[in-house]
């Protein structure tokens, strides 16, 4: 079993309460392990049609670099594979050329 803490700095997918599934590089998590600093989180969504997974910006109305997410709405937090988080990450860099 994985501590949280080995899995700082990587692209992680963190799947909420709801079901929702997130996408983001996990920086750290606090003392107590309340709360979880990310960067750049995306949702993942699927489209039916293409049968392809999409990432979509969490927020379109503030800046969101790096989150603070509670644990309390947090199911899990997985390493993301590689392939998955090279494309992230791709993705994250075009952003931010």
């Amino acid at each position: 079993m994985l501590n949280i803490d080995e899995l700082e700095n990587n692209v992680v997918v963190i799947i909420l309460n709801s079901g929702r599934e997130i996408l983001c590089k996990l920086w750290n998590s606090s003392p107590d392990k309340e709360f979880l600093t990310v960067e750049n989180p995306r949702y993942v969504t699927f489209n039916a049609t293409t049968g392809e997974a999409n990432m979509i910006v969490m927020t379109v109305t503030s800046d969101q670099k790096t989150v603070y997410l509670s644990t309390s709405g947090i199911l899990t937090v997985l390493k993301a594979n590689s392939d998955v988080a090279e494309e992230y990450e791709k993705i994250i860099a075009n952003e931010n050329a």
